[in-house]
């Protein structure tokens, strides 16, 4: 019988060898005593399941932070919510608004009616005067407005007013529409 030329038996096993020789008889061990108990699962080869290694968790985390990117981009495209308003086209313009209070900054959400033209609405401070622009030039169609939003002003207590514009762009006429309280 030939004897392995690097067998030393003075030498020590490294840690590595002596903990692959010591799981291996802790396995050996392990069969044996299923056997005496006849564990099924034991002897069939299924393991116990490991912990979740760092690959996994590097995985889960990726995902929980495209889910959560996702999340963000999702609520910040959702569009304002509708405001239901039957078509008036009755002299003058009313303006509709989703609340009759605001908070400060708060989304205010609003729909114009009344006969067809190119308006713009503004609020007026009634404390200051301060013109406030509430939006840009619109055209009502049909005698109704698209849903419109903007952030509500500061506290306070303004005016609504339209102004009809003329085809230059000029303002032809500033009228009252309705009071709005910022609260």
């Amino acid at each position: 019988m030939r004897q392995n030329s690097n067998f030393d038996p003075r030498r020590r096993p490294s840690r590595r060898e002596f903990r692959a020789e010591q799981t291996a008889a802790s396995e050996s061990a392990a069969l044996h005593l299923a056997r005496d108990t006849n564990d099924q699962s034991r002897l069939s080869g299924v393991r116990p399941a490991t912990g979740i290694g760092r690959l996994n968790w590097a995985a889960l985390a990726l995902v929980i932070t495209v889910m959560g990117i996702f999340t963000v981009i999702l609520i910040g495209n959702q569009r304002p919510a509708a405001i239901d308003v039957k078509a008036d086209c009755s002299a003058g313009v009313t303006v509709h608004f989703n609340q009759t209070s605001y908070k400060p900054q708060s989304e205010m959400i609003y729909r114009a009616t009344g006969t067809d033209g190119r308006y713009r609405l503004v609020l007026i401070s009634q404390g200051t005067g301060q013109v406030i622009p509430l939006s840009g030039d619109f055209t009502m169609k049909g005698c109704l407005s698209s849903n419109m939003a903007t952030a509500a002003p500061e506290y306070g207590t303004y005016t609504v007013q339209y102004w009809t514009i003329t085809d230059g762009g000029a303002v032809a006429t500033k009228t009252d529409a309705a009071t709005l309280i910022v609260v």
